[in-house]
């Protein structure tokens, strides 16, 4: 997988992202799938919380198949340090 950074501006909901884009050689021609994430820091509150009602709607989902925590084993001790 390859990961390209690409910078582009959203005006009023519509995303333009320039073409082309160059990648590397290595990619071969025909059929890609292409993930766009968002990274910002100044995305609006709502987008950055939690949905409303997601942890009311989803609480002891899964109580009919709870997730179960195998033995840890022992701890390593080691020397103190300094």
């Amino acid at each position: 997988m390859y990961t390209l950074t690409l910078h582009a501006r959203v005006d009023h909901g519509t995303l333009r992202i320039d073409t082309p884009i160059h990648v590397p050689a290595e990619v071969p021609d025909g059929d890609h799938e292409i993930v766009i994430a968002i990274a910002s820091a100044t995305l609006p509150p709502q987008l950055m919380a939690w949905p409303e009602r997601f942890f009311e709607d989803t609480y002891g989902s899964l109580a009919s198949d709870p997730i179960e925590r195998a033995d840890q084993g022992t701890f390593e001790v080691r020397e103190p340090l300094g």
